[in-house]
């Protein structure tokens, strides 16, 4: 008997998929998954009556996923084509939109309340900028794109492929995005999703890029508008000490800890473990510490003998 369906999860899905490019990267993601994060793929030797920790018997994981698999009906081309929606013609037609083109957003103009240096760079914000079919925003490792959209949209009507060096965008029936990025990203650690402002009537596209090199991006894509171009020089380059790795961390509080204890002369944090580590061995059998005190007590009996 099939499964009934479940419809929670569409949006996450569809998300996950446009991510991974297609139904085949979607599943190999899905079960390496299931392979680093789970015990379905934890084999014991399934003996009946014995109870195990963690994983399957032999046999009893695919079994599973042959199960699920079998749940729901296969369709035949004819009847998924027969039953789709039909579609509406677009009002417009499709076009291709480098970035230095704009997108109609009701005559809203994106640069009104941009500010420029004198080299007609604009000055950041957010460490980011404007350009005329997106908004950003980015720090040393990450750069964070906002592309408006249809309020109405779903995540099924988007196509975003993310590459190390491009982005292939496709929303709905109207903007199709091809462009190079400034840098090279990591493309494991990139994503896309859809941001909903219920109140507002109004939805984003949001893409999260990793970035390969820890470094100011001018602008998005490499072919942008001088128009789109911040000044890097005036970026905000402190970095949050959870953002560094735990090594770092470590080693800045060290610093500060050693910087406070000097200012109010007291002992640094290596001079406290070495007080401690020679507190552990002073009475330790054959520690010096204990020669010497010995050597004190001599000399101090020999000079009492002397003086009577």
């Amino acid at each position: 008997m099939g499964k009934k369906h479940d419809d929670r999860f569409d949006e996450l899905f569809m998300r996950a998929a446009g991510t991974a490019g297609g139904i085949q990267p979607l599943l190999d993601a899905f079960f390496s998954f299931l392979n680093r994060r789970t015990d379905f793929y934890v084999v014991h030797d399934g003996k009946v009556g014995e109870s195990y920790a963690a994983g399957f018997a032999f046999g009893q994981a695919e079994k599973m996923l042959l199960d699920s698999f079998h749940s729901f009906p296969q369709k035949s081309l004819d009847e998924v084509t027969t039953k789709q929606e039909p579609k509406k013609a677009p009002t417009k037609p499709a076009k291709s939109l480098p970035s230095s083109t704009k997108r109609e957003s009701g005559g809203h103009d994106f640069f009104a309340n941009v500010q420029y240096n004198q080299d007609g760079k604009q000055i950041p914000v957010g460490n980011g900028g404007v350009a005329e079919n997106h908004t950003w925003t980015q720090t040393l490792t990450e750069t964070t794109i906002y592309f408006e959209v249809p309020s109405d949209i779903k995540a099924r009507d988007i196509t975003c492929k993310i590459s190390s060096t491009r982005l292939e965008l496709k929303i709905g029936n109207g903007d199709h995005i091809s462009d190079r990025f400034y840098a090279k990203i990591a493309e494991d650690g990139s994503m896309w999703t859809l941001d909903r402002e219920e109140a507002n009537n109004r939805a984003s596209l949001v893409l999260s890029l990793e970035k390969v090199t820890e470094t100011w991006w001018p602008s998005v894509f490499a072919n942008a508008a001088p128009k789109e171009l911040i000044d890097t020089t005036k970026v905000d380059s402190s970095k949050k000490i959870d953002e560094y790795d735990e090594y770092t961390q470590a080693t800045i509080r060290k610093i500060m800890f050693d910087q406070r204890q000097k200012a109010r002369g007291l002992p640094t944090s290596d001079e406290i473990q070495n007080n401690e580590l020679l507190e552990k061995v002073k009475y330790l059998p054959g520690s010096p510490f204990l020669e010497s005190s010995s050597s004190i007590e001599a000399s101090s009996e020999n000079l009492n003998s002397m003086n009577p």
